[in-house]
């Protein structure tokens, strides 16, 4: 992963395009470097991920891209130009259908930019993932609506909902847990019939409250399995969802310069502790002495 500072963007970030009717989705192209003082060239490059081991489920080959002359051919990266004074171009990104069952694939996307100014001349942009959904296999329609946004005070619940997006020839049963323990999820199992498949079924997600201090705001994730006697549905590969979660244990966000013990709260007991280390400290660097100075 590149770690310095990118020269262009690229919205959104979790793009989703389907096989079925081959579906495209409009990326916006930003540089967001200095104003440029030559033309630049922005190199939209789709690449496989190098930790995902099953070539047919991230095979660049499975979307294209589309620009102002037309789209390119399957998997080849697409050539921006950014005259001077602009700054902001979309291009699309569109599924390509094909007969393999793939199931639900993820694809990289990076920025690669050239240019006679040296801000933009062999930079990178940002990198991100375009979600393929396979149509030889089926999937899950869910909405997160804004996302899933909780907190451990279990004051924020989040709720988002599940469906199929054709019928079954058998139920269909959903499992969903939380591998990672941050989160629960209510119900814990969904079943789907040739009669309701089309009604979403919501799921509330709350986060757990524990004794650890993490991270604020740290993340858990939810997964998803799927089994029917129908092989479209059984056993498909369903992404976990990442839901967001607000810390509520002392110590995540430091502490205050006046809280010297440290409990998150400033009172009579923080200078009882700073006497304690000031009667400590006749010496400065004496021991135990806490030099606050």
């Amino acid at each position: 992963f590149y770690g310095g500072k990118q020269a262009a963007s690229i919205s959104p970030v979790e793009p989703v395009v389907k096989e079925d009717g081959q579906t495209s989705q409009t990326l916006t192209i930003k540089l967001t470097g200095p104003a440029p003082t030559s033309d630049v060239y922005v190199d939209v490059i789709p690449y496989a991920l190098p930790y995902n081991l099953d070539p047919e489920a991230n095979d660049p080959n499975d979307i294209c891209l589309v620009g102002p002359e037309g789209p390119q051919e399957p998997g080849r990266p697409l050539r921006i130009h950014f005259p001077v004074g602009t700054t902001e171009q979309t291009c699309l990104v569109q599924a390509v259908d094909d007969e393999l069952i793939e199931g639900i694939e993820q694809i990289g996307l990076k920025l690669l930019t050239y240019s006679e100014d040296p801000a933009y001349d062999q930079q990178l942009g940002q990198w991100i993932l375009v979600t393929v959904i396979d149509n030889e296999q089926g999937y899950l329609d869910i909405d997160t609506g804004p996302g899933l946004v909780v907190d451990e005070h279990q004051t924020m619940t989040a709720t988002f909902t599940v469906s199929l997006p054709s019928p079954p020839t058998a139920d269909v049963t959903i499992g969903l847990t939380t591998p990672d323990g941050q989160t629960t999820v209510a119900p814990t199992s969904l079943v789907f019939t040739p009669e309701n498949y089309l009604e979403p079924q919501s799921v509330t997600v709350n986060a757990v409250n524990d004794d650890l201090v993490e991270d604020d705001p740290h993340t858990g994730r939810i997964a998803f399995t799927v089994s029917s006697a129908d092989p479209f549905y059984n056993g498909i590969t369903v992404p976990r969802l990442t839901v967001v979660i607000y810390e509520n244990n002392c110590g995540a966000w430091g502490y205050s310069r006046f809280d010297a013990n440290q409990d998150c709260v400033v009172d009579l007991l923080d200078i009882a502790t700073m006497a304690s280390q000031w009667l400590q400290c006749t010496y400065p660097h004496a021991l135990d002495c806490v030099d606050v100075r």
